[in-house]
């Protein structure tokens, strides 16, 4: 989700590591990092810019910033259901919802959000008819749901897991479209939801990694 669109909001200096570990980057020696940071950081500087700044120079190993490309590709590709803390992955998750910006925003710190796979994992006969459709490379549609299920395109957060349960799209559409979350009234926007839309998903906003580039370089 976080890769769609053409806009870029910029990240909370306090997500790089969620972003590191979505990537697949190693995380090894973060502690070092934080230790290291306030020695880096001009006492003078706005602290947000300074530590966006101190994460962005480049480096390697531990300290590395991964680009925007590297971010697109692990959507499209990493199974992110499979990988880190559900706490992370909400962090993740709630990102798109916030970058809105809209006058009557959800507190998704009070929700009751859990995540929620648009494709499901269990999917109906009509799922895979689908994803048929879309078939490549010699793949069948078992196999192109195993490639997309778990990735971070297929999905999102929602209070009403239980009647969504694995539903065809139409009455999936029905029930996001109902619910307050922005983002998910615009997975309800889609006529389907397959292999195309997953990998090209339909969210108007990032968390863009050259946003902590910005500012003086050394």
């Amino acid at each position: 989700m976080v890769a769609g669109g053409a806009g870029d909001v910029p990240c909370h200096p306090a997500q790089p590591w969620l972003w590191i570990d979505l990537a697949g980057l190693s995380t090894t020696g973060s502690n070092r990092v934080f230790m290291e940071m306030p020695k880096e950081v001009e006492k003078d500087d706005d602290p947000a810019d300074a530590v966006r700044r101190f994460l962005s120079w480049n480096r390697t190993g531990a300290r590395v910033w991964p680009g925007d490309e590297a971010l697109r590709e692990a959507v499209r590709t990493r199974p992110f259901c499979k990988a880190g803390r559900s706490n992370q992955r909400f962090q993740v998750l709630r990102r798109p919802e916030e970058s809105y910006g809209g006058s009557e925003p959800v507190d998704c710190a009070k929700a009751s959000l859990t995540v929620e796979h648009v494709l499901p994992q269990s999917p109906a006969q009509q799922w895979y008819d689908l994803l048929a459709e879309d078939a490549e490379d010699g793949r069948s549609p078992t196999e192109l749901h195993a490639l997309l299920v778990h990735t971070l395109s297929d999905i999102t957060l929602s209070a009403d897991n239980a009647r969504l349960s694995n539903h065809p799209f139409r009455r999936k559409q029905e029930i996001l479209d109902a619910g307050a979350l922005r983002m998910n009234q615009r997975i309800a926007a889609q006529e389907r939801w397959g292999r195309t839309e997953i990998l090209v998903p339909p969210f108007p906003a990032r968390c863009s990694s050259t946003h902590a580039r910005r500012g003086r370089s050394r």
